[in-house]
């Protein structure tokens, strides 16, 4: 069923493209769709004599404007994508928990995917209502319908080809996070939603720790929402503000401007405090609840 679905996929994939011109040149694909140019447009009837700006016509600088988009459309497919591959990595997977970051890919490759989607179907949507728009020039005698049914049908097909360049950025998006997800999954090949559920006490605790040696570094204290954060996970913030001074002091010592130590700092309290204390478990004893994961509300894989 599911090599059928693809090999569908595929034939309609082929079909598409049949229907284009041979250029396999997205740039030239689009050019060969914009035949009606701005300085074409406003070269027309009584323009050209009509003073602009510059000491020139209206004609003439039409002509200018349209120079100066093509001198800056030359590089513009670099910049159609969301991020660049290294703001993918260093930016938007800012988690010290690797699965976190791995279920933010997932969710980013989610979005992409509906986003793609949904560009699918307008584009074949668009190209039905452009073989509409043929037939109903053909048929149509009066010259002033004519030209507007015409106009109409250039429009279409430009939009059509100019929103290319926005579906190969998403593409480029989606190749990237497919790549960075199958690098954060390696070390939890076959990882389950109770795997996840297990590294979420660790993930929150990495997150708020490193929020609150923020707050040390530039206030000397940790802020009160970082508190309660820190208490919601089941730490006392009393007790962990000294671990994090001594931390700072051994940061402020040590010659590596990398963040290496502060991950190494961030392992260690997550042993101490989740692996040999269980302060999230304790917090919820405390609130009269069980810290377990039902597993009767968790996905799982069929084998």
């Amino acid at each position: 069923m599911g090599s059928d679905k693809i090999k569908e996929g595929e034939e309609m994939s082929n079909d598409i493209v049949n229907k284009e011109e041979e250029s396999k040149d997205l740039n030239t694909w689009i050019a060969s769709h914009q035949s009606t140019h701005l300085s074409e447009v406003f070269s027309a009837e009584n323009l050209p004599s009509v003073k602009s700006f510059g000491g020139k016509t209206f004609s003439e600088n039409a002509a200018l404007a349209e120079a100066a988009i093509l001198n800056c459309t030359e590089t513009e497919r670099i910049w159609n994508r969301s991020h660049s591959q290294w703001t993918w990595r260093h930016i938007n997977l800012s988690y010290a928990a690797p699965m976190k970051n791995l279920r933010q890919v997932s969710a980013e490759v989610s979005s992409k995917r509906e986003a793609l989607e949904e560009a699918k179907w307008n584009y074949l949507k668009t190209q039905a209502k452009i073989e509409i728009k043929k037939a109903q020039v053909k048929k149509e005698k009066d010259p002033n319908k004519l030209r507007l049914l015409e106009i109409e049908l250039a429009q279409m097909i430009q939009s059509s080809a100019a929103g290319m360049k926005y579906v190969e950025g998403a593409m480029k998006d989606v190749i990237t996070l497919s790549e960075l997800y199958s690098q954060l999954k390696a070390p939890y090949e076959g990882y389950t939603e109770e795997d996840f559920e297990k590294e979420e006490a660790k993930s929150h605790l990495k997150r708020s720790l490193v929020q609150c040696l923020r707050d040390i570094r530039q206030s000397g204290r940790i802020t009160k929402g970082e508190q309660e954060y820190l208490e919601q996970i089941g730490v006392n913030p009393g007790k962990i503000f000294h671990d994090m001074m001594r931390y700072l002091a051994h940061e402020e010592s040590n010659a590596d401007y990398t963040v290496t130590s502060m991950y190494e700092f961030l392992d260690q309290m997550c042993d101490k405090l989740l692996d040999q204390l269980h302060v999230d478990d304790v917090r919820m004893s405390l609130q009269g609840l069980d810290g377990g994961i039902l597993k009767e509300a968790l996905f799982k894989n069929e084998s």
